[in-house]
């Protein structure tokens, strides 16, 4: 794997571009840590969810559930952590030579995950590409690559 910056620790900017950040490209690894990170957090709001949740019974018979008041703090959680696999695939989409507005195809329920797995499978292009240098490196500020 190319080096991710100039030094060689990671920072907080890379891990905050990595995570947050459309621009660029990243590698299949960094892609499936990523994404396996976005999944775990998602899993864990889940299960809070599902705990908090109170079961009810309507007048008619119906059950129903009713989610408790820190409901609306997990659903801005897991908003923000699809933001992230937004970013993530759309730097995915970028070493592959793709635009990255691709990316909001995870928006849509029943193509997103076999997009996700897809993006994930194949090999990025060599080298620079339209979308910035070699992956996993960075963008630099007021680079002249399209952030798409």
């Amino acid at each position: 794997m190319p080096p991710r910056s100039s030094s060689s620790d990671a920072s907080i900017g890379d891990l905050l571009w990595v995570f947050f950040s459309p621009r660029g490209r990243i590698s299949r690894e960094p892609y499936w840590l990523g994404l396996g990170v976005v999944f775990f957090l998602l899993a864990i709001i889940a299960g809070i969810m599902v705990r908090s949740a109170v079961m009810e019974t309507g007048p008619d018979g119906e059950v129903f559930l009713r989610m408790d008041e820190q409901s609306g703090v997990l659903e801005i959680l897991a908003f923000v952590l699809q933001w992230v696999m937004i970013a993530l695939v759309a730097k995915r989409c970028h070493d592959r030579g793709l635009s990255g507005f691709l990316s909001l195809l995870t928006l849509v329920p029943l193509i997103s995950i076999p997009f996700v797995i897809f993006m994930g499978i194949g090999a990025g292009q060599p080298g620079p590409n339209r979308y910035g240098p070699a992956p996993n490196i960075r963008p630099q500020r007021g680079a002249s690559n399209r952030p798409d």
